[in-house]
């Protein structure tokens, strides 16, 4: 067995239940909560407890599942081939799971990027593109490289 891949796969799984787990959060919980707020001090007291620690959690997991996402890529190689080029370039048996990587890296680009800004209902429309585009996320990173006779890959 392969102990440094398990681990990386342990840690990148467990940060990326993190990341989505917050964005789920940031996206069916506190949105509604900030709208269900009903007076416009509720609304700024949430922001000022809730989103700033919420932001810097999701941006912190984001890099965190991403950096070992590639590390974890990187040893799926094969005689060959290196699985963190072939999955970006969209390459053979790594391609399924590329798009997923693919995915992961924009929903990272958006949490480091537009979701980081002082106007909160624009950062919670980004979370809702992140949770959109988390449900084929999971899709190919489950079954993009190991399982993809499964499902036809």
């Amino acid at each position: 067995m392969d102990w440094s891949a398990a681990l990386l796969r342990w840690f990148h799984e467990l940060a990326a239940i993190v990341w989505l787990g917050l964005q789920y959060y940031t996206d069916f919980v506190y949105a509604r909560a900030r709208g269900a707020a009903a007076a416009p001090g509720d609304v700024a007291v949430l922001d000022a407890l809730i989103a700033t620690r919420l932001g810097q959690l999701l941006r912190g997991s984001a890099i965190v599942a991403w950096l070992l996402g590639c590390g974890l890529l990187s040893t799926l190689s094969v005689p060959g081939h290196y699985g963190l080029v072939d999955a970006f370039l969209l390459r053979g048996i790594y391609a399924p799971i590329g798009i997923g990587a693919w995915l992961g890296t924009i929903m990272l680009i958006v949490t480091i990027g537009p979701m980081r800004t002082n106007d909160v209902n624009a950062a919670l429309l980004w979370a809702r593109v992140n949770t959109v585009l988390s449900v084929p996320l999971l899709f190919f990173m489950a079954f993009g490289y190991s399982h993809q006779g499964i499902v036809g890959l």
